[in-house]
């Protein structure tokens, strides 16, 4: 369960990463970033 979270996690960082490229969608960027924050994985 937690490695999928991570997958997905991981996904989001490089389409992040590419929107971050073309320069837009920061709106977008943003809730994944919060996204990411609320998705706390135990180690």
């Amino acid at each position: 369960m937690y490695v999928l979270v991570n997958k997905i996690i991981n996904l989001f960082a490089s389409l992040t990463n590419s929107m971050k490229k073309n320069n837009h969608n920061s709106a977008v960027f943003r809730k994944m970033v919060k996204y990411q924050k609320s998705v706390r994985i135990p180690e």
